[in-house]
């Protein structure tokens, strides 16, 4: 489905795979096309989720010359948006770190062709959980993302140990 530019819905517990079955198809489509633009955002809730997202995405590219960044606050700035500038293929971003890089003119996303958002980042990233939103990044001008054909909202959501709660 996302080779199609579908929209998927992943659900499944810890330890499951979920990284490897969205990252892999990710790559996968944007092994055709342009390198050096962001063609692919995976928003995720904290740093460390967005290292390992950034680890998983490296090692199964690792033969292909995507190139990832991990963009997150709490460190400096400039070494992500030298990699910004150098030219990157997949972003993996926690909210706040994007907006002000996007703010401040650092990153393009109107190529962006798969947007992911990883486990609820962007309820779970701020205090009010419907203050910020996939489709609200998706359709804002400060982040220029282009939307429609071809750009498909994954979105990678641990199973709570009781199957419950998600939507409640």
């Amino acid at each position: 489905a996302i080779l199609d530019g579908r929209d998927v819905l992943g659900l499944a517990q810890t330890g499951t795979g979920k990284t490897a079955a969205f990252a892999l198809p990710i790559l996968e489509r944007l092994l055709d096309g342009d390198l050096g633009d962001p063609r692919a955002l995976v928003i995720a809730p904290t740093r460390e989720l967005a290292e390992q997202i950034n680890d998983h995405f490296l090692q199964l590219g690792r033969e292909t010359d995507l190139r990832t960044v991990a963009l997150y606050g709490g460190v400096s700035k400039n070494p992500q948006i030298e990699a910004l500038r150098d030219g990157v293929e997949v972003v993996i971003a926690c909210p706040g770190r994007l907006l002000d890089l996007a703010g401040e003119g650092h990153i393009d996303l109107s190529g962006v062709e798969v947007t992911l958002e990883a486990e609820l980042a962007l309820g779970q990233a701020f205090d009010d959980p419907g203050a910020f939103d996939v489709a609200d990044v998706a359709s804002d001008d400060v982040l220029n993302v282009r939307t429609g054909p071809g750009t498909g909202y994954a979105v990678d959501v641990t199973l709570p140990p009781d199957g419950t709660g998600i939507w409640s």
